[in-house]
């Protein structure tokens, strides 16, 4: 069965109203299924949590600074990197900067190639289509970060959640690197 879930408008709460942090513990699949209630809409963020390890989050701030001095920006740089996948509607990459996932979840982010065959006329039904052909049967979980929480404003992403032993049995999944 599939998975379609989105990130609550407010975190959860732990205790005494305590805010788990996860950049001390690791996100396991009920973690992430907690996190992002279901969908159809795929659309949300994470308000707020920190979901990735300290040092994890260091590497990509530095990372965005660098990528604003060469590119004039994360979005420069995905456009530019996203330019080899002209014929492509939809490219997946690894997360490089990931959340502190569990050992056998996959940090993986699709992306709606503003410079693709079908610009404009790729939604939410057709990225679940897609996602439905290439991982028959297997769960996953993807959701779009509200704009507070976007790194790269400019072009429609999504972060996608999988099994690495769904990945293995899916069908043509291309996983690229940007």
């Amino acid at each position: 069965m599939l998975k379609f879930v989105k990130a609550r408008t407010q975190a959860p709460k732990f205790g005494a109203g305590e805010r788990l942090d996860y950049s001390r513990a690791k996100i396991n699949w009920g973690d992430l299924q907690a996190l992002f209630e279901k969908s159809e809409g795929g659309s949300g963020g994470h308000s707020g949590l920190k979901l990735r390890l300290k040092s994890v989050q260091g590497e990509y701030i530095s990372a965005l600074g660098r990528l604003r001095a060469e590119y004039g920006g994360i979005d420069n740089y995905i456009r530019a990197k996203l330019e080899a996948h002209r014929g492509q509607d939809l490219v997946i990459t690894r997360n490089k900067y990931p959340y502190n996932l569990a050992p056998g979840i996959i940090h993986l982010v699709l992306w709606v190639n503003p410079l693709g065959p079908k610009v404009g006329q790729i939604g939410l039904p057709e990225i679940h289509q897609y996602l439905a052909g290439k991982i028959e049967g297997a769960q996953y979980i993807l959701f779009k970060n509200e704009k507070a929480h976007q790194s790269v404003r400019s072009i429609t992403h999504y972060q996608l959640f999988m099994k690495q032993s769904a990945y293995r049995k899916s069908k043509g999944l291309s996983i690229v690197k940007l």
